[in-house]
Formats: structure tokens, sequence, C-alpha cells
């Protein structure tokens, strides 16, 4: 090694490959919908990468990597790209697919299919329905009422 350098060393032993990171299609589908609803808001309100790259506080090829799905924007950023643009952050995913999000939700018990039991299984399939609602006057009416009937069967839920 020459003088005055430092190498990092990785956490596994030296000659041994990396471990690679288990690619998530969810993920990634999710990532490329978010990128492409920021892309939209920025252009339709007239605004150039470079703009929205002093907003957040980035260089712009960092915007042109988040708009095309190279890299995943943080939710502090998200949180103020909604900000500027007078959006909530469930914006950024209406019109999601839900049938993308099917592996990223199915509940893991483990078990066969039969071992999950029916209230799971109805919790889940609200928990997709409850996502195709963009109204935040609808979620906010049936959240109330979901609180009222678990208040009354004895097991109110956090709040």
């Amino acid at each position: 090694m020459i003088a005055g350098s430092a190498r990092r060393r990785s956490a596994s032993e030296p000659g041994e490959p990396r471990p690679r990171k288990r690619a998530d299609p969810a993920g990634k589908a999710i990532n490329l919908h978010v990128a492409k609803k920021m892309k939209y808001l920025r252009i339709t309100n007239g605004k150039t990468q470079r703009e929205m790259a002093e907003v957040l506080g980035l260089n712009y090829q960092q915007i042109h990597k988040y708009e095309n799905g190279i890299s995943r924007i943080t939710l502090e950023k998200l949180w103020i790209t909604a900000k500027f643009f007078n959006v909530g952050i469930p914006y950024f995913f209406q019109d999601l697919d839900p049938s993308i999000l099917e592996p990223a939700i199915e509940p893991n018990f483990g078990g066969a299919p039969e071992d999950v039991s029916e209230s799971s299984r109805l919790q889940v399939a609200m928990g997709r329905a409850l996502l195709q609602i963009a109204s935040a006057q609808v979620l906010r009416g049936l959240l109330t009422y979901i609180r009222a009937i678990a208040g009354a069967s004895g097991t109110e839920p956090p709040t």
C-alpha cells in the first residue's frame, strides 16, 4: 500500500465476493412510478431540472437520476418536492398499479396459505382497496368509521 493512502476493507474476508442485494421488483416499480410523477409535476409547472436541484439542494444530474429511476429519492427530498408544488405525499402514489404491490404486502406467516386466517386475508384486501382511494376526505371518514367499530368491539386501535 502507498504511504498515506488508506483502503476501506469490506465486512467480508479478502477475496470473498460481496453479497449482492436482492432485487425488489415491487420496490423498483414504486420508485419508477414516483419518479414519473415527480417529472410530470416539474414539467407541468414549467420548472427545469436545475431549478428543482436548487430547491432540493442538489445538482441537476441528481434530479435526472431521480426522474429516470436510476436513484431513489429520499423521503426528505420527496417531502420538500411535495411542499414546493403544494401537493400531498399521496399524490406521488396515486394511480399506482396495486398488482405490483402484491408480493410486498402479502403477510408472511411461514406456513401454507391455508394457515392464513380469514381475518388476515381480509385486512390485506382492505389495504389494497384503500390504496385505490385518492380522496383524503373519504379516507378520513373511513378511518373514523373503522375506529368507531373497533372501539365498539373493545379493541381501540392506536391513533
